[in-house]
């Protein structure tokens, strides 16, 4: 009580505002290279959700199996796990209340949104008879963050509710605090914030979160455990408007995250989708603030070198770092790393390669 106390003064006195939180390197580009792998077996939704925030190039395909996925099972997932596929759609610029796996047809598709609504009133319910949740606090806060990233109607009393639990410091199950639990709670109330009323009940449950992730940081940076640390991040750069510089430096937490990424503890795809994000500045709330342009039939490799990035692979063909990129018929004014497309364009990657008798051949592959 007396360092919430102190954490609390100090909110008070201190500028807010976070320094050094982005930061890329090798080892990041490896782990998101096994990440991508992981997509061909079945793809992981939260392995999507990351790739997507780190701006990592996918194929369309991924898509379509994840609505496939998610309409065939939506009602056997738990809320958590539809959760996830939500965020997932949400960053593919999907329509979540009416998924179908054919947009051209007429027929209504699955509403996403009214069934994790459902699912979450059933959460709610359990919690107010039992103080506990049918699964638990975690998937309770993935929930409530799914439903606020689609716009989709959250019941006040259900918020009350919630925000209840994380002021009773009922969130955790057991004795011991689970920053992961509280982490997703601080990004739920913080998407909240924007729409969602009632404000004041909403704002001191973030604040109360804040708290207590900060008071679950050690001397190096860490935030709970090694694995916990990713997500405990994104709720703090989330939340950074209560998040004073002295108190936690961004940039001691990163620095360790990413050595050990260098050191292999991220090697399961899964666990390495929370802690990538927040190495690159991203959070669960970027989801729905990406590129719409994303999706290539052919797959690009980007390769990131000091003087920039530029691509190694374009469907399986083999780069030379010589290959042209145009809109249309004009050649784009700045590198294709930089260059930020909008809706309808059709970027054009032409691959020359010279004959013995100096003769061009032009290969082109078109992306939309």
């Amino acid at each position: 009580m007396a360092i919430l106390c102190v954490l609390l003064l100090t909110l008070a006195l201190f500028p807010y505002g976070l320094q050094g939180c982005e930061r890329w390197t090798p080892e990041v580009e490896k782990v998101e290279q096994l990440m991508a792998k992981s997509l061909d077996d079945d793809p992981d939704p939260s392995v999507f959700v990351s790739l997507r925030l780190l701006n990592y190039t996918l194929e369309q395909k991924f898509v379509t199996i994840l609505k496939k996925n998610v309409i065939n099972n939506a009602l056997d997932l738990t809320s958590g796990q539809l959760s996830l596929y939500v965020l997932a759609l949400i960053a593919s610029c999907e329509n979540t209340m009416n998924v179908k796996l054919d947009n051209s047809g007429t027929d209504r598709g699955t509403n996403l949104g009214e069934l994790l609504s459902k699912k979450l009133a059933q959460e709610i319910k359990s919690i107010e008879m039992y103080e506990y949740p049918v699964t638990n606090y975690y998937q309770v806060g993935l929930s409530f963050l799914a439903l606020c990233k689609q716009s989709y109607p959250i019941n006040k009393r259900d918020i009350k509710t919630f925000a209840q639990v994380v002021m009773r410091n009922r969130i955790s199950y057991g004795p011991a605090f689970s920053v992961d639990t509280a982490a997703i709670a601080a990004l739920a109330f913080r998407c909240m914030q924007q729409d969602y009323k009632p404000a004041d009940i909403i704002r001191n449950a973030a604040i109360k979160l804040v708290m207590q992730i900060l008071c679950a940081k050690g001397t190096r940076g860490i935030i709970g455990n090694t694995y916990s640390t990713g997500v405990a991040m994104q709720a703090l750069i989330a939340n950074q408007q209560l998040v004073p510089f002295q108190v936690w430096n961004c940039s001691n937490t990163l620095q360790e995250v990413l050595a050990e990424i260098s050191a292999g503890s991220f090697m399961n795809p899964v666990m390495a989708s929370q802690a990538l994000p927040p190495t690159q500045g991203k959070t669960y709330l970027d989801v729905n603030s990406l590129s719409c342009n994303w999706a290539v039939g052919h797959l690009f490799t980007k390769v990131k070198t000091s003087p920039g990035a530029f691509i190694s692979c374009i469907g399986g063909i083999v780069g030379s770092k010589k290959e042209q990129f145009l809109n249309a018929t004009v050649p784009l004014p700045v590198g294709v790393a930089e260059y930020d497309s909008s809706n309808g364009e059709t970027i054009i990657a032409r691959l020359t390669k010279y004959s013995s008798k100096k003769s061009a051949i032009n290969r082109e592959l078109n992306y939309h």
